[in-house]
C-alpha cells in the first residue's frame, strides 16, 4: 500500500489539510446559525403557544 507522503508532497498534504479545516470551520459556523435560528424560532413558538393559552383561558372564564 502507497503512502500518502509518497503519493504527495508536504505542500499538497499541507493544501488539503488547510481545505479541509476552512471546510470544517464554515460547516460549523454554518451548524451555529442554524442552532441560533432554532432556538429564535423555538423561543418565537413557545411565546405564541403562552399567548394562545392565555387567550384560551380568558375565553373559557368568559364563557362561565
Amino acid at each position: 500500500m502507497v503512502s500518502l507522503k509518497e503519493m504527495w508532497s508536504p505542500l499538497q498534504i499541507r493544501a488539503e489539510a488547510n481545505s479541509i479545516e476552512k471546510h470544517l470551520f464554515s460547516t460549523t459556523q454554518r451548524l451555529k446559525r442554524l442552532e441560533q435560528q432554532y432556538r429564535s424560532k423555538k423561543m418565537e413558538y413557545l411565546a405564541r403557544m403562552e399567548a394562545y393559552e392565555e387567550r384560551l383561558k380568558w375565553v373559557t372564564a368568559e364563557m362561565e
